[in-house]
């Protein structure tokens, strides 16, 4: 009996104090790891993001390239928000509406950026009753549609979706379209063969809790755009974009800027003033079009909503 409790007496094993400290070790180690990976991951989330975005971008700029390339006929409202109030876009819908009807031969479409969502539907886009939205809309003009302008619901119809930000979490998108190229700083420029080019340009942010982008700061983009039509348009948006009114250059993840002919769209240059209310300098829209006869091309901006609507006309197809 003396002998088994002696070997029990001189057994080796961790001691209370022993256990604690390895544990301690263990729990510093683990601490240690997870704050370097925190980071890593951080770091793998936002390349693959900016993968993403830049990949999105891509191919939403081939699209309008492909759609728009062949039109023969385009008018382009910059800060406009598309919806059955706006005067100067029935009056366009009606005219395209009014071309294919009486020429078999065309096919009329309206492709909209659409950035934010009449939500109560009174036609006026505001921060309390509206909200942020991102969608590439291509609307196929019926030939013998009604002269009602199709109502935004028609408009973001499933069949009409070219993307949404829906599914890409905290994805959010901004576009423009810039009326000076970064070389000669023309509007709406002609190439050696007179053929008109236009220049979009599409900005990815990933979207935080506090920093969201919301209807009223892209009404203070157009605006700011608007107000200074001469100059580098890419230089001025990256200001707008890193002013405090809008997001930071941290928040960007990716700037995807396209250009290209439209290759049935001849003239010159022309930039001409155009007020709604004759005489009144506050309300200047500036208004670049390509001239031919009649003129092809108009590029308006307003600064009173929050969209890109885009009516084209293509001859050459019957059908698209």
């Amino acid at each position: 009996m003396i002998k088994f409790f002696a070997k029990r007496k001189y057994r080796k094993g961790f001691t209370l104090t022993e256990t604690i400290v390895v544990v301690a070790l263990i729990a510093i180690i683990m601490a240690c790891v997870v704050a370097f990976g925190t980071p890593v991951r951080g770091m793998v989330r936002h390349t693959a993001d900016k993968d993403s975005a830049l990949t999105i971008n891509k191919i939403m700029g081939d699209y309008v390239e492909r759609r728009l390339s062949f039109a023969n006929k385009m008018d382009i409202f910059v800060g406009k928000t598309y919806n059955s109030l706006d005067a100067d876009i029935i009056s366009a819908f009606n005219d395209y509406l009014n071309t294919i009807n009486n020429d078999s031969t065309c096919s009329a479409g309206i492709l909209v950026f659409k950035q934010a969502l009449d939500i109560n539907g009174d036609g006026v886009i505001d921060d309390t009753n509206d909200e942020y939205c991102f969608k590439l809309v291509d609307y196929k003009i019926p030939k013998g549609a009604s002269s009602t302008l199709p109502s935004q619901a028609a408009l973001i119809a499933d069949d009409n979706l070219v993307f949404t930000d829906e599914f890409y979490g905290g994805l959010q998108n901004v576009a423009e379209v810039l009326c000076h190229d970064t070389v000669s700083g023309k509007a709406i420029d002609v190439n050696a063969a007179n053929k008109a080019y236009i220049t979009f340009r599409i900005n990815s942010f990933l979207a935080k809790e506090n920093g969201m982008i919301r209807p009223s700061d892209l009404k203070t983009l157009y605006s700011e755009t608007k107000s200074a039509p001469t100059g580098n348009d890419i230089a001025k948006m990256n200001t707008i974009l890193n002013s405090p009114t809008f997001l930071s250059e941290n928040d960007f993840i990716a700037k995807e800027t396209f250009s290209f002919a439209v290759e049935n769209l001849k003239g010159t240059n022309k930039t001409e003033p155009v007020y709604t209310v004759p005489g009144d300098p506050t309300s200047l829209i500036d208004h670049y079009e390509i001239v031919s006869q009649p003129p092809v091309l108009n590029v308006r901006r307003y600064d009173d909503g929050t969209d890109i609507v885009i009516f084209y006309n293509i001859k050459k197809y019957k059908n698209f």
